[in-house]
Parts: structure tokens; sequence; C-alpha cells
């Protein structure tokens, strides 16, 4: 029984803005976010973990494909259709593969595409649990009848912001909003929450998600010039950093900054030259959570014994700052040709001090581990249903070996 998992383990370099009128450069995922891959990680660890545990799911092995959406609503896309048909080049409706059922997928991390995959899968019946997507139109059951998440909705998120304002008497409001469906949404709702007190809007800036120096120079003039002092940031950090970048090298300070839940916990914000303008920001996060024996999990990752482990070569290359040699050259004309070091695999994951390491504050990769304990569970009770007292037609009970998505589905909402 294979689960699926979609994650933005990487994203584009920075692009610019297309104005059509040259043929657009292709997008390329250069950029290795270790913070996203540490929930992938979270991911194959509970599939191992419950594929161990002889109470849960006994004699069945579940399994798993993993995508990278790389933040494009494209490659979501692409990859949920992977995922369905079970072939690199997707045929709709078709599915090329073993009789092994794909029971759902888990992902992706942002409402910006985990909305268009939504639309997807609840054409098929697939049930999807995002573990961090926040969107308010996500809770629509007629738009998204598969659609879950292991996330609060944003209804709770708008009125957590609206109270934080009232709680501390800032009355003069500006907002900072990334530029997708989950933002324009957002914004709505917040809107409508702030609407309900005595606080007012100063201003609403869409923040691009791509790299525009007029936007971004034409945010940073606004805020610079407005009277506001407390700035509302709801937007995914990968967006919001060439904001932020511009915001320091201007030196803007005296700002305070309540971020939400979708960069609150960045190490993107705890970066030194970024210290002086986020003196004094308030973040909204989900809750936190011990995962045991996790920890030593990512500490034995290693490419010589974890081949099949997605992108474990540029993981190591990312945090050890070295590079694998070229098979086709020798390694002294690699070192002299890149300027870097080698990677040799006797690198030691606990020789050095990285944030992917720290496990004291596991949030969304604990909504992960949660999103796939519930397919588990799910399958779980479908394993167990006795002939006449089943959840379908009859009191009939589904086969776990030749299961349709929508049963796994019903045992999810049960």
């Amino acid at each position: 029984v294979i689960i699926g998992g979609v994650f933005p383990a990487r994203k584009t370099d920075v692009g610019t803005e297309n104005l059509f009128k040259q043929k657009p450069e292709p997008q390329n995922c250069t950029i290795f976010i270790s913070r996203y891959y540490r929930w992938i990680q979270a991911m194959i660890f509970v599939i191992e973990e419950i594929n161990q545990d002889s109470n849960l799911l006994p004699n069945i092995t579940l399994g798993y494909r993993i995508y990278d959406s790389c933040h494009l609503t494209s490659s979501a896309l692409e990859g949920t259709m992977w995922l369905i048909t079970g072939q690199a080049e997707p045929v709709p409706n078709y599915r090329c593969a073993s009789r092994t059922p794909l029971a759902a997928v888990v992902g992706d991390a942002l409402s910006a595409t985990a909305i268009p995959m939504a639309t997807l899968l609840g054409v098929y019946r697939y049930p999807q649990i995002s573990y961090t997507a926040g969107a308010d139109i996500l809770s629509d059951k007629n738009q998204f009848p598969s659609f879950f998440r292991t996330i609060a909705d944003g209804n709770i998120r708008s009125r957590s912001i609206a109270k934080l304002l009232v709680h501390f008497g800032w009355t003069w409001v500006g907002i900072l909003v990334e530029d997708t469906d989950f933002g324009e949404l957002t914004t709505q709702n917040l809107k409508l929450e702030i609407g309900k007190t005595d606080i007012c809007i100063g201003f609403s800036e869409i923040v691009p998600t791509f790299y525009s120096p007029a936007r971004i120079n034409y945010i940073v003039d606004v805020v610079k010039t407005s009277s506001v002092n407390a700035i509302v940031i709801v937007c995914a950090d990968t967006y919001i950093v060439p904001l932020m970048e511009e915001m320091s090298r201007q030196s803007i300070t005296g700002k305070i900054w309540i971020v939400t839940e979708s960069s609150s916990t960045s190490a993107v914000f705890m970066k030194s030259h970024l210290a002086r303008t986020f003196s004094g920001t308030i973040g909204i996060a989900t809750h936190k959570a011990n995962i045991p024996g996790f920890k030593e999990f990512l500490l034995n990752l290693h490419p010589f014994t974890s081949q099949n482990n997605l992108y474990i070569d540029i993981f190591w290359e990312h945090v050890f700052g070295c590079k694998w040699p070229n098979p086709d050259t020798s390694h002294a004309t690699d070192e002299l040709e890149t300027g870097t070091r080698l990677c040799t695999g006797t690198e030691k994951l606990n020789s050095i001090d990285i944030s992917f390491l720290d496990v004291s504050e596991l949030r969304f990769t604990y909504n992960v581990y949660n999103a796939v304990y519930a397919v588990a569970h799910a399958l779980h009770d479908l394993y167990t249903c006795k002939a006449g007292e089943g959840p379908f037609a009859n009191g009939t009970c589904a086969d776990i070996h030749d299961f349709e998505p929508w049963q796994v589905k019903v045992s999810l909402t049960l």
C-alpha cells in the first residue's frame, strides 16, 4: 500500500517578472531548503515506524512515493498526476502500474499549490492531507471533498491576529500578503475580523511571488512613509525574503512585525543582518511536540546507507559545504575547478550544529507525522473491518489489497 507525498524541498533561483517580450527562461529548482527536507524525512521515519509496529496494520507493508513540488503549482500538479497514474508521463484517467494501491497523498505545504492539487485529487476522490496549508477556502467540502489537514484553518488565524492587535492596542496597522490565492483569501478574512474592531488598516500591499525590484521598492517606500508601526505579514518565507532583505538594506527599523505561521519559525528571520529590522517581531506558531526516535533517525542519514533517500547527496553537500567528486575527472581537478573541498562520506552529522537536527521545536514536522498516522489508522480500520459491520452499503468492508481511494476517505472521515 502506497502513501504519496508532495513536499517543496527546493525552490527556483531568483526569477524575474515575465513581461512576455521574449521567450521565458525555464524555471530551475536549484535552492535546497533543509527545513523542508526534514518534513520528507519525517514521512519516511513514520512509515518505517508503522511497518515495525505489530499492532498497526500487521502483515501489511506501507511504501511511499515522494515528489518535489519546488514551490511551483505546475510541479505540484505534475507530481499529483505522477502519483495517481503511476508513471512519469501521466495519461489522465489511466493508471499503468502494479496493483499496489495509492491510499492517499500527504501535501503540499503551501496553500497556493495545495488548492489546485485538492481540485485534481477531489475529482478522483483521493484523500489529501496537508500539513501546513491553512487557506480558509480549503474547508469548503463542496469544492474540495477529499481534502483534510493537520493544521488549523485560516479562520482561527485571522481571529487570533485580530485579538492580538486589540490586546496590544494597535489601532493603525499595515498588511503584507503574498500574491497567491491563499494570500488573497486570507486578507479578505483578516479584514473581515479586523472590521469587527476599532482597528484601521493603513495599507495592504501584495508581495510578489517572483523577484520584482520595482514592486519590492514600491512596498518598501510605502512602509517607510507610512505612520503605521504594526505590520501583519501573511506570506511564506520563500516569498518574503527579497522584501525583507531590501528593508534591512535601507535600515528600516522601529516597526513591530506580526508574522503568521507561514514563516514565523523560519530560520530566515534569525539571520544576523536581519536582526535589527526584525527586532520586536511577534510570531504566531502552531503547537510543537516531540517525536521519539526522530533525532537518532536524522543522525543516521548517510549517502552510503540511504541511497534511495530523496536528495540525500544534495543534502550532504548543503550541510557540509562540499561537493561530490565528478566520476569523469580526478579529485584534484574537481577541487581545483570548483574551489571547494570534496565530499568523502567520512563527514559526521553529529559533529555539526545545524537547525535541521534540532528536534526541540517540531511544529510542521509534527503535522507531517500526524498526517501519515491518520492515513495509517484509516487503512487499519479498513483492514480490521468485520463483514456486516462495515461502513459501506449493507455493512460491507473494503479489501485492503484492492480498495478504492474514496473508501480510505470514508475511514478518514469517521
